[in-house]
């Protein structure tokens, strides 16, 4: 048995609660306490920061689904690689959007420039939303292929095995050899 599948699922499983899993945490509960606690610009800080190792995590966590991707490709049901992999694309260029789109938030802060600054930041969040969502439909791709693709292996060599064992029972029978428990 090869490690790698393995590992590259632990690490895919790993990277992706601690990437989605923060980013919900962080969106449901860290942004509204900020918010109810400091100004605007002060938790605005923090958030710049926060969602800076975010995206940093995405990479790592797309990073580690894409060599799940290329480990389990053979193994996986066509269906959930097509998926996986089409769903891994738009969360890839998601995160290229939210990279460049950060940084062009970040110069406008730096600037001052408050009113250019709340259209780029309510575009940021729907292409997070988005993004989430894509890693949902990724997450349950990926599930179904891991769980789907050893199983068929399993039950393609359970079949070949049956296969040749009645085969050889057949052979067995004709050559006169084969007799069935309780004939005489």
């Amino acid at each position: 048995m090869s490690w790698l599948p393995w590992i590259a699922r632990w690490l895919s499983y790993l990277t992706w609660a601690a990437w989605v899993g923060g980013f919900m945490f962080y969106g449901a509960i860290v942004v509204p306490i900020l918010h109810d606690h400091l100004d605007s610009l002060e938790a605005g800080g923090i958030t710049r920061e926060a969602t800076n190792w975010l995206n940093l995590l995405g990479l790592a966590c797309l990073a580690t689904w894409a060599l799940g991707l290329v480990v389990a490709r053979s193994a996986w049901p066509a269906p959930a690689t097509r998926l996986a992999v089409c769903a891994w694309l738009v969360s890839a260029l998601l995160l290229l959007a939210l990279f460049g789109l950060h940084r062009t938030m970040d110069q406008r802060l730096d600037a001052g420039a408050l009113s250019d600054f709340y259209p780029l930041h309510r575009l940021y969040l729907r292409l997070s939303t988005a993004q989430w969502l894509s890693n949902l439909v990724l997450s349950a791709s990926y599930v179904t292929g891991w769980s789907r693709g050893p199983k068929a292996g399993r039950r393609e060599r359970t079949r070949v095995a049956a296969e040749a064992c009645l085969d050889e029972a057949a052979e067995l029978a004709v050559m006169g050899r084969f007799r069935p428990r309780g004939d005489p």
